[in-house]
């Protein structure tokens, strides 16, 4: 973690004025490459607050992209995790309905509905 703060610093160290796009390209390529997306959000904020004073327009935004990015992606698997985890109890659920366990149990033990579970039910019989 501290060097992920360091990292938001290296924008502040002194380059020759032909090297901080360079510079800032590197920055942000590290940053992407954080596997946590709270603490890469977190070191691109800090850079974007620490150097707005010093960044283009063009690498202010890209900045500001990013934070977006990462929060789009992080909604993304969200979604994706909580959609295998209902595939995954409606798989159970259809399990529990081939061994004919009453549809009260099953929706007692994977908290589905009974609709959905009438549903399910429906599927199997296809």
């Amino acid at each position: 973690m501290e060097d992920r703060v360091r990292l938001a610093f290296a924008w502040h160290l002194r380059y020759d004025s032909d090297q901080k796009q360079t510079v800032f390209n590197r920055v942000l390529h590290l940053i992407q490459q954080i596997p946590d997306a709270p603490e890469q959000n977190m070191v691109t904020a800090l850079l974007l607050g620490l150097s707005t004073p010093q960044l283009s327009a063009s690498q202010e935004h890209q900045l500001k992209e990013m934070l977006k990015m990462t929060n789009v992606v992080r909604e993304i698997e969200k979604d994706a995790a909580e959609k295998a985890a209902k595939e995954a109890i409606q798989h159970v659920a259809q399990k529990m309905l081939r061994l004919n366990i009453p549809v009260e149990q099953i929706a007692e033990v994977t908290q589905l509905s009974l609709a959905e579970i009438d549903a399910l039910r429906s599927e199997l019989a296809r």
